[in-house]
């Protein structure tokens, strides 16, 4: 799954650019940076998940990626100073 998800962004990436009026060096930190975070949150959440239950939190994960992908949709910008 984990490698779906950074394909998909990957290939998203021409024209998300575009859209937030960023080069490719401006979305090139979002995406390093989307890479790091998914990565650290991805064995934090499995660890949390032994602890506090895999259905409990996995409803936490989703509502949170809900939550985090709507507002990157409204992002009118990247909001480096790249773009």
């Amino acid at each position: 799954m984990a490698i779906l998800d950074m394909a998909i962004v990957t290939v998203a990436i021409p024209s998300i650019g575009p859209d937030l009026h960023a080069s490719f060096g401006g979305v090139e930190p979002v995406l390093s940076a989307y890479t790091i975070v998914y990565a650290c949150l991805l064995v934090t959440g499995g660890r949390l998940g032994d602890l506090y239950g895999r259905t409990r939190l996995s409803a936490i994960e989703i509502a949170g990626f809900v939550a985090t992908s709507a507002l990157c949709g409204a992002a009118p910008s990247s909001g480096n100073a790249d773009s």
